[in-house]
C-alpha cells in the first residue's frame, strides 16, 4: 500500500510583454499589496478534493498543507489518478492559476523571506534565498520560484518528520494559505 499525496500546485506561467513604439509611455503597475496577490490556491481544495475522492471509493484525508494524502494499494495508482482528475474536473479545481506580475512576484519574494525567517526561528534551515532579481527572473521565465520549504521537507532529504512538517507550516504558513 502507498500513502500518495495530492496538492494543488499553482503554475506560475508568464508570457513576455512586447512594448512597441518610440517614446510611447505606459502607466506603471499598480503596487501589489499581500491582499491583492493571488496565488490561485482554493482554501476549500483539500477538503472538496477528499469528499469527492470518498464518494468515488478511496480514502482520503486532508493534510495540514490543504492536499489530499490517501493510501492507494499498489496496482491502483492508475485508476486512483483518473479519479483525482475527475474530481478536480467536476469542481473545477483542474484550471491553472493566472501568471503573477512582476510587482506581485516582488511581493511574493518578501513573503517568502518572512516565511524563510520564521522556519529558521524554528530551528531549521530554509536554505539561501536568491537575490529577489534571480527569484522574479526564474518565476517569470519557467515559473520555477524558490520557496524556503524546499531545504525543509521534502520526499528525499527532509529536516522534519511529516507531523513536524504540518505543525511548522501552523507557526510559519506558505505565503497565499
Amino acid at each position: 500500500m502507498k500513502r500518495t499525496a495530492a496538492v494543488l500546485l499553482s503554475a506560475i506561467i508568464a508570457t513576455p510583454a512586447l512594448l512597441l513604439g518610440g517614446c510611447a509611455s505606459s502607466a506603471p503597475e499598480p503596487r501589489a499589496t499581500a491582499e491583492s496577490v493571488d496565488l490561485g490556491i482554493d482554501p476549500e481544495f483539500g477538503s472538496t478534493m477528499a469528499s469527492c475522492m470518498v464518494d468515488h471509493g478511496w480514502d482520503a484525508d486532508v493534510t495540514g498543507d490543504g492536499g489530499v494524502l490517501s493510501n492507494v494499494p499498489d496496482g491502483q495508482e492508475e485508476p486512483y489518478d483518473a479519479d483525482l482528475a475527475e474530481c478536480a474536473k467536476e469542481n473545477g479545481l483542474d484550471k491553472i492559476a493566472p501568471a503573477l506580475t512582476e510587482p506581485e512576484l516582488r511581493l511574493l519574494y518578501l513573503m517568502e523571506l518572512d516565511t524563510a525567517e520564521c522556519i529558521r526561528g524554528q530551528g531549521l534551515d530554509p536554505g539561501s534565498p536568491p537575490s529577489e532579481q534571480t527569484f522574479v527572473e526564474g518565476a517569470l521565465a519557467d515559473g520555477n520560484a524558490w520557496d524556503p520549504y524546499a531545504e525543509v521537507y521534502t520526499t528525499s532529504n527532509s529536516q522534519v518528520t511529516e507531523d513536524e512538517y504540518f505543525a511548522l507550516l501552523e507557526e510559519c504558513p506558505r505565503p497565499g494559505y
